[in-house]
Protein backbone atom coordinates (compact mmCIF):
# COMPACT_ATOMS: atom_id res chain seq x y z
CA UNK A 1 0.00 0.00 0.00
CA UNK A 2 1.82 3.30 -1.19
CA UNK A 3 1.83 6.24 1.75
CA UNK A 4 -0.30 9.33 0.78
CA UNK A 5 1.76 11.89 -0.89
CA UNK A 6 2.19 15.33 1.55
CA UNK A 7 -0.37 17.59 1.50
CA UNK A 8 0.77 20.54 -0.66
CA UNK A 9 1.44 24.04 1.03
CA UNK A 10 -1.08 26.55 -0.65
CA UNK A 11 1.71 29.12 0.81
CA UNK A 12 3.00 31.06 3.83
CA UNK A 13 1.36 33.58 5.79
CA UNK A 14 2.95 36.16 8.46
CA UNK A 15 -0.15 36.88 10.66
CA UNK A 16 0.88 40.39 12.44
CA UNK A 17 -1.76 40.12 15.71
CA UNK A 18 -1.46 41.19 18.98
CA UNK A 19 -4.55 39.58 20.26
CA UNK A 20 -4.22 35.59 20.99
CA UNK A 21 -7.97 34.68 20.13
CA UNK A 22 -7.71 36.76 17.05
CA UNK A 23 -4.37 35.09 15.64
CA UNK A 24 -5.58 31.98 16.95
CA UNK A 25 -8.59 32.13 14.75
CA UNK A 26 -6.90 33.32 11.47
CA UNK A 27 -4.11 30.60 11.92
CA UNK A 28 -7.21 27.89 12.48
CA UNK A 29 -8.98 29.31 9.07
CA UNK A 30 -5.90 29.56 7.22
CA UNK A 31 -4.51 26.04 8.34
CA UNK A 32 -7.34 24.42 7.32
CA UNK A 33 -7.15 25.78 3.93
CA UNK A 34 -3.30 24.44 3.47
CA UNK A 35 -1.37 27.66 4.34
CA UNK A 36 1.94 27.73 6.58
CA UNK A 37 0.79 29.97 9.31
CA UNK A 38 3.37 32.31 11.37
CA UNK A 39 2.53 34.66 14.07
CA UNK A 40 4.03 37.72 15.18
CA UNK A 41 2.80 39.59 18.20
CA UNK A 42 4.67 42.50 18.00
CA UNK A 43 5.66 45.37 15.69
CA UNK A 44 9.00 44.87 15.68
CA UNK A 45 8.58 40.92 15.87
CA UNK A 46 6.62 41.15 12.04
CA UNK A 47 9.34 43.01 10.67
CA UNK A 48 11.99 41.11 11.28
CA UNK A 49 9.83 37.44 10.61
CA UNK A 50 8.77 38.80 7.35
CA UNK A 51 13.03 39.00 6.38
CA UNK A 52 13.20 35.42 7.98
CA UNK A 53 10.47 33.22 6.37
CA UNK A 54 9.31 35.45 3.45
CA UNK A 55 5.74 35.12 3.82
CA UNK A 56 3.68 34.98 0.53
CA UNK A 57 1.17 37.23 1.97
CA UNK A 58 0.98 39.54 5.68
CA UNK A 59 -2.03 39.97 7.63
CA UNK A 60 -1.19 43.12 9.49
CA UNK A 61 -3.28 44.70 11.87
CA UNK A 62 -2.98 48.50 12.90
CA UNK A 63 -2.94 48.62 16.40
CA UNK A 64 0.41 46.72 17.38
CA UNK A 65 2.50 47.38 20.12
CA UNK A 66 6.20 49.05 19.90
CA UNK A 67 5.45 49.63 15.79
CA UNK A 68 1.42 50.19 14.42
CA UNK A 69 0.59 48.56 11.30
CA UNK A 70 1.18 51.73 9.34
CA UNK A 71 5.04 51.78 10.34
CA UNK A 72 5.16 47.83 9.80
CA UNK A 73 3.51 48.43 6.26
CA UNK A 74 6.18 51.47 5.23
CA UNK A 75 9.06 49.90 6.29
CA UNK A 76 8.48 46.46 4.32
CA UNK A 77 7.59 48.49 1.14
CA UNK A 78 10.43 50.40 1.60
CA UNK A 79 12.53 47.59 1.87
CA UNK A 80 14.12 45.93 -1.55
CA UNK A 81 14.25 42.36 0.46
CA UNK A 82 10.00 43.22 1.21
CA UNK A 83 8.39 45.42 -1.07
CA UNK A 84 6.94 42.69 -3.27
CA UNK A 85 4.86 41.12 -0.53
CA UNK A 86 1.36 41.65 -0.35
CA UNK A 87 -0.34 43.70 2.72
CA UNK A 88 -3.62 43.18 3.78
CA UNK A 89 -4.39 45.59 7.02
CA UNK A 90 -7.13 43.20 8.96
CA UNK A 91 -8.29 46.04 11.89
CA UNK A 92 -11.60 47.22 13.52
CA UNK A 93 -10.72 50.35 12.18
CA UNK A 94 -13.48 51.23 10.26
CA UNK A 95 -12.95 55.26 8.65
CA UNK A 96 -12.53 55.37 5.33
CA UNK A 97 -9.56 57.96 5.65
CA UNK A 98 -7.69 55.21 7.81
CA UNK A 99 -8.17 52.83 4.63
CA UNK A 100 -6.82 55.32 2.51
CA UNK A 101 -3.72 56.08 4.77
CA UNK A 102 -3.18 52.18 4.75
CA UNK A 103 -3.16 52.30 0.88
CA UNK A 104 -0.50 54.92 1.34
CA UNK A 105 1.99 53.19 2.79
CA UNK A 106 1.82 50.96 0.35
CA UNK A 107 -1.01 48.16 1.77
CA UNK A 108 -2.76 46.18 -1.13
CA UNK A 109 -5.69 45.50 0.41
CA UNK A 110 -7.82 46.28 3.32
CA UNK A 111 -10.10 43.66 5.64
CA UNK A 112 -12.41 44.97 8.39
CA UNK A 113 -13.01 42.88 11.89
CA UNK A 114 -15.19 41.38 11.97
CA UNK A 115 -14.69 39.58 8.58
CA UNK A 116 -15.55 36.66 6.82
CA UNK A 117 -12.77 34.03 7.20
CA UNK A 118 -14.29 32.68 3.46
CA UNK A 119 -14.25 36.39 1.97
CA UNK A 120 -10.34 36.29 3.75
CA UNK A 121 -9.49 33.52 2.14
CA UNK A 122 -10.34 34.81 -1.26
CA UNK A 123 -8.70 38.12 -0.95
CA UNK A 124 -5.59 36.33 0.47
CA UNK A 125 -5.61 34.26 -2.94
CA UNK A 126 -6.54 37.66 -4.99
CA UNK A 127 -3.49 39.56 -3.83
CA UNK A 128 -1.06 37.21 -3.81
CA UNK A 129 -2.20 36.35 -7.60
CA UNK A 130 -1.72 40.33 -8.68
CA UNK A 131 2.00 39.90 -6.70
CA UNK A 132 2.91 37.13 -8.72
CA UNK A 133 1.30 39.37 -12.08
CA UNK A 134 2.09 42.65 -11.14
CA UNK A 135 5.24 44.39 -10.41
CA UNK A 136 5.75 46.11 -7.20
CA UNK A 137 4.99 49.90 -6.79
CA UNK A 138 2.39 52.02 -6.74
CA UNK A 139 3.87 54.83 -5.51
CA UNK A 140 6.77 57.41 -6.78
CA UNK A 141 8.58 60.55 -4.82
CA UNK A 142 10.36 63.32 -6.10
CA UNK A 143 12.62 65.80 -3.86
CA UNK A 144 12.20 69.93 -4.83
CA UNK A 145 15.03 72.01 -3.53
CA UNK A 146 15.80 75.49 -4.10
CA UNK A 147 19.14 76.00 -5.17
CA UNK A 148 22.04 76.49 -2.25
CA UNK A 149 19.68 76.26 0.22
CA UNK A 150 18.66 73.61 2.51
CA UNK A 151 14.96 73.80 1.88
CA UNK A 152 13.16 70.56 0.34
CA UNK A 153 9.57 70.04 -0.85
CA UNK A 154 8.24 66.19 -1.48
CA UNK A 155 5.90 65.47 -4.47
CA UNK A 156 4.25 61.90 -3.86
CA UNK A 157 1.82 60.06 -6.80
CA UNK A 158 -0.09 57.41 -5.47
CA UNK A 159 -2.23 55.07 -8.06
CA UNK A 160 -4.12 51.76 -6.53
CA UNK A 161 -5.80 50.73 -8.97
CA UNK A 162 -9.62 50.30 -9.62
CA UNK A 163 -11.80 51.10 -7.09
CA UNK A 164 -8.66 51.65 -4.75
CA UNK A 165 -8.03 54.66 -2.55
CA UNK A 166 -10.89 56.03 -1.09
CA UNK A 167 -13.79 58.71 -2.49
CA UNK A 168 -12.18 62.63 -3.27
CA UNK A 169 -14.01 63.94 -0.17
CA UNK A 170 -12.02 61.46 2.52
CA UNK A 171 -8.89 62.12 0.88
CA UNK A 172 -9.66 65.61 1.15
CA UNK A 173 -10.21 65.73 4.49
CA UNK A 174 -7.47 63.40 5.10
CA UNK A 175 -5.10 65.96 3.92
CA UNK A 176 -6.91 68.78 5.75
CA UNK A 177 -5.91 66.37 8.89
CA UNK A 178 -2.56 66.51 8.64
CA UNK A 179 -2.61 70.34 9.49
CA UNK A 180 -2.50 70.86 13.19
CA UNK A 181 -4.93 73.69 12.59
CA UNK A 182 -8.82 72.88 12.80
CA UNK A 183 -9.87 72.53 8.90
CA UNK A 184 -11.69 76.07 9.59
CA UNK A 185 -9.00 77.59 10.94
CA UNK A 186 -6.73 76.44 7.68
CA UNK A 187 -5.67 78.66 4.59
CA UNK A 188 -7.47 75.90 2.15
CA UNK A 189 -9.33 75.86 -1.50
CA UNK A 190 -10.71 73.23 -3.21
CA UNK A 191 -11.87 73.45 -6.94
CA UNK A 192 -13.46 71.15 -9.23
CA UNK A 193 -12.34 70.97 -13.24
CA UNK A 194 -12.39 68.87 -16.12
CA UNK A 195 -8.71 67.90 -18.03
CA UNK A 196 -8.71 65.76 -21.09
CA UNK A 197 -12.15 65.05 -19.94
CA UNK A 198 -10.96 63.71 -16.59
CA UNK A 199 -12.58 65.26 -13.45
CA UNK A 200 -9.87 66.32 -11.53
CA UNK A 201 -9.92 68.26 -7.85
CA UNK A 202 -7.41 70.66 -7.01
CA UNK A 203 -6.76 71.05 -2.98
CA UNK A 204 -4.54 73.63 -1.62
CA UNK A 205 -3.63 74.47 2.18
CA UNK A 206 -1.57 76.46 4.21
CA UNK A 207 -0.55 76.23 8.55
CA UNK A 208 1.58 73.73 10.67
CA UNK A 209 1.71 70.63 8.77
CA UNK A 210 2.32 67.34 11.18
CA UNK A 211 5.01 65.41 9.54
CA UNK A 212 5.63 61.89 10.87
CA UNK A 213 3.34 58.27 10.51
CA UNK A 214 -0.05 58.29 11.49
CA UNK A 215 -0.50 56.87 15.10
CA UNK A 216 3.26 57.99 16.07
CA UNK A 217 5.15 61.48 17.82
CA UNK A 218 4.80 63.82 15.12
CA UNK A 219 6.85 67.13 14.25
CA UNK A 220 4.75 70.57 13.26
CA UNK A 221 6.07 72.05 10.43
CA UNK A 222 5.14 75.65 10.64
CA UNK A 223 4.65 78.01 7.49
CA UNK A 224 3.92 75.08 5.75
CA UNK A 225 2.41 74.34 2.14
CA UNK A 226 0.48 71.31 0.54
CA UNK A 227 -1.01 70.90 -2.85
CA UNK A 228 -2.83 67.84 -3.94
CA UNK A 229 -4.76 66.65 -7.18
CA UNK A 230 -7.03 63.76 -7.38
CA UNK A 231 -7.42 62.74 -11.09
CA UNK A 232 -10.67 60.15 -11.28
CA UNK A 233 -10.11 57.74 -14.32
CA UNK A 234 -11.76 54.13 -14.70
CA UNK A 235 -8.88 52.50 -14.33
CA UNK A 236 -8.23 53.80 -10.56
CA UNK A 237 -7.82 57.37 -9.06
CA UNK A 238 -4.50 58.84 -9.47
CA UNK A 239 -3.40 60.73 -6.34
CA UNK A 240 -0.60 64.17 -6.27
CA UNK A 241 0.45 65.44 -3.10
CA UNK A 242 3.33 68.38 -2.93
CA UNK A 243 3.99 69.52 0.35
CA UNK A 244 6.86 71.65 2.00
CA UNK A 245 7.72 75.08 2.89
CA UNK A 246 5.17 77.59 2.04
CA UNK A 247 7.70 79.39 -0.35
CA UNK A 248 9.12 76.65 -2.18
CA UNK A 249 5.54 74.94 -2.79
CA UNK A 250 4.27 78.63 -3.73
CA UNK A 251 7.27 79.01 -6.26
CA UNK A 252 6.38 75.47 -7.74
CA UNK A 253 2.33 76.27 -7.77
CA UNK A 254 2.10 76.57 -11.33
CA UNK A 255 4.41 74.09 -12.65
CA UNK A 256 2.51 71.62 -10.34
CA UNK A 257 -0.87 72.35 -12.21
CA UNK A 258 0.84 72.12 -15.53
CA UNK A 259 2.14 68.70 -14.86
CA UNK A 260 -1.30 67.72 -13.87
CA UNK A 261 -2.98 69.34 -16.53
CA UNK A 262 -0.81 68.04 -18.62
CA UNK A 263 -2.04 64.78 -17.74
CA UNK A 264 -3.12 62.23 -20.37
Amino acid sequence: MSAAAPRRSAGRVLVVEDERDVAELLRYNLAKDGYDVVVAATGSDAVKQAHDVHPDVVLLDIMMPQLNGWEICRRLKQDAETRAIPVIMVTGRVEEGDKVLGFEVGADDYVTKPFSPRELLARIRAVARRGRLDPPGRKAQLKVAKPDSKEAAEVVFFHFGEGGGGGTQANIDRWFSQFQEPKEALKSKVEETTVNKHKVTFVQAQGTYMSGMPGAARTPQPNSMLLGAILESDSGNVFVRLTGPESLVKASQATFRKMIESAR
